[in-house]
């Protein structure tokens, strides 16, 4: 609209100054030479119109595009924190639950110790993975407020992987036969802090889906 309203002022101006032309001279050869002039004029101020029009245009665009992209990432990233706190709320509520279980077995029913003992241990073991999990929870936090900095230092992966993976099988279930291949002699720079999280990840997904 701003671009319309200056082209016809700009046609209005150009068909007053045409007709004081043709009021203030009587050469016609004069008369065709600013009548010319006056065209040429008009013609470089329609594209000097168009022109700015255009650069608006793109500008809006852009911003229209951007701000488009950006609605887009929010949607994305609360769908994932939506997902996120759906997954996690099923890992607390099923380690929570099986502990429950156990102590209520315990109070209700007169069992052997060896009985006992059995239930205390998976009690504990569930305990002990929803101590992870919530370890886990906070160090997500941390890293999404970018307040996590990684601490490397040189280790026996090899090692360090084995003797981990041993404690964490001691908490699953011993009918499950899990076979540890390790290459030894691994050395790499890793976080001791966060490394274990990671191979614990993998392990338990491998053991839920595979």
């Amino acid at each position: 609209w701003w671009s319309y309203m200056l082209i016809e002022q700009n046609n209005e101006i150009y068909n007053l100054k045409s007709a004081i032309n043709l009021l203030h001279h009587e050469d016609p050869q004069l008369i065709i030479e600013k009548g010319n002039e006056l065209e040429k004029k008009l013609h470089r101020r329609w594209w000097m119109i168009t022109g700015e029009g255009l650069v608006f245009l793109v500008l809006l665009l852009t911003a229209f595009w951007k701000v488009r992209n950006t609605f887009r990432k929010e949607a994305a990233l609360a769908a994932q924190q939506r997902n996120f706190l759906l997954s996690v709320t099923h890992e607390l509520k099923s380690p929570i639950a099986s502990a429950k279980l156990a102590m209520e077995t315990l109070l209700k029913r007169d069992l052997t110790r060896e009985k006992q003992k059995e239930i205390l241990t998976n009690a504990l073991s569930d305990t002990e993975r929803l101590n992870k999990l919530v370890e886990n929870i906070l160090l997500a936090s941390r890293i999404d407020a970018s307040a996590f900095e990684l601490h490397k230092e040189n280790v026996n992966l090899s090692e360090y992987m084995e003797e981990g993976m041993k404690q964490v099988l001691q908490t699953f279930n011993p009918e499950q036969k899990v076979i540890l291949d390790i290459q030894p002699n691994i050395i790499l720079p890793i976080d001791k802090t966060i490394f274990p999280s990671i191979i614990l990840n993998l392990f338990e997904n491998a053991m839920k889906y595979s």
